[in-house]
């Protein structure tokens, strides 16, 4: 059943599937503060994270813009200072039936735009920005890739509300922004699990660490990606082979 205001459709399930979101970001979160105290998310609520977007959802899919989502942490794990500020905007699009036939989140779409800005000293760096997408219908295009861009503009005032400083270098400013990197599925909560690979682990991270980290990837196991729904990515998903080509559909006729 599908209840139309104006233009606005909206899906019955839409809040079930939304507490569903909310709830795995924030074990996500609790997840990751455990195996580092030092990391912050900002907001912390999931409800101020996740926003449905109901012009765009059906009974079939609920759609949700996220964020800005600021998380705050070392640049790497033996680092003293949380001198690092990854800005994440984007947006996800769940199948409804999933969650209420098997309790389960199941990607259908995903966009994410993710700024990293270091502060050195009394300013602050931009010193890294990619956005990652789905794309299964240009030709050329990986189904999920990523590509270089700056977000120093779009961005940075989100972080002067926590760090007042000014922007001393742009590092993503003139980066080549056409070429597409063949990634995996790096989704918000993908991105997560990467942050604390990345900024939050390191070779002599004690016993607690690696535990902790082993439960965040686990955790984040239970959400069910977009792959089966690509045919180019299912037929190469047999194969015992990952190499880059696999992530091109075949051009279609013109």
């Amino acid at each position: 059943m599908v209840t139309i205001t104006g233009s606005v459709v909206v899906s019955r399930h839409i809040n079930k599937v939304w507490h569903k979101a909310i709830a795995h970001y924030e074990a996500l979160v609790a997840t990751m503060e455990r195996l580092n105290p030092a990391a912050s998310f900002k907001p912390y609520s999931g409800y101020e994270v996740f926003q449905p977007n109901h012009a765009a959802s059906t009974d079939q899919v609920v759609q949700f813009e996220i964020g800005p989502v600021i998380v705050n942490l070392p640049v790497r794990g033996q680092a003293d200072g949380n001198d690092l500020y990854v800005v994440f905007q984007g947006r996800i699009g769940f199948e409804v039936d999933a969650v209420l036939a098997d309790d389960r989140l199941k990607t259908v779409s995903f966009a994410s735009r993710i700024g990293y800005f270091a502060q050195i000293k009394d300013t602050l760096e931009h010193v890294m920005g990619f956005h990652c997408d789905l794309d299964v219908e240009r030709i050329a295009h990986p189904a999920f890739h990523a590509q270089l861009v700056s977000f120093g503009d779009d961005f940075l005032p989100l972080v002067q509300q926590y760090v007042p400083a000014p922007l001393e270098h742009d590092r993503m400013k003139g980066a080549l922004h056409g070429v597409r990197i063949p990634t995996a599925q790096l989704d918000f909560f993908a991105i997560i699990v990467q942050l604390a690979a990345d900024h939050l682990l390191w070779k002599e991270s004690d016993e607690r660490e690696r535990k902790g980290f082993d439960d965040l990837v686990r955790l984040d196991k239970q959400i069910k990606g977009i792959t089966p729904q690509i045919l180019s990515l299912k037929e190469s998903a047999s194969l015992p082979c990952h190499r880059g080509p696999h992530w091109y559909a075949t051009a279609p006729p013109t």
